[in-house]
């Protein structure tokens, strides 16, 4: 049986679902949105990049790209995401080429 190993982040840490990255693009580009989800998805943007920048929050950008990708935001949604982790990304042992002993992992790029 391969063994898995999971550590806790140091850190506080967000993970963003992707319903939230597609409603980031969609603000970005000034696509129609209610003026409540707008608000929402601008002061949730700027307190990720400030606590992330301060060291005092991890928000890792995941393996979500299947979900999104091929659709109309793919670019913007990708660079949302970008922004929210400051190049925080995840290992996860999910993919066909990874090892059944990868173990979870936050890396900085």
């Amino acid at each position: 049986m391969p063994k898995i190993l999971v550590e806790k982040p140091s850190l506080p840490t967000l993970w963003v679902d992707t319903a939230v990255g597609i409603k980031l693009a969609k603000v970005e580009r000034g696509e129609a949105v209610q003026d409540i989800e707008k608000r929402r998805m601008v002061k949730l943007k700027e307190l990720v990049v400030k606590l992330a920048r301060s060291c005092k929050l991890l928000c890792p950008e995941g393996d979500q790209e299947w979900e999104y990708w091929g659709e109309r935001l793919d670019d913007k949604i990708s660079e949302e995401f970008a922004a929210l982790s400051l190049g925080a990304l995840g290992c996860y042992p999910t993919k066909p080429y990874m090892t059944p002993s990868c173990s979870l992992q936050w890396e900085l790029m």
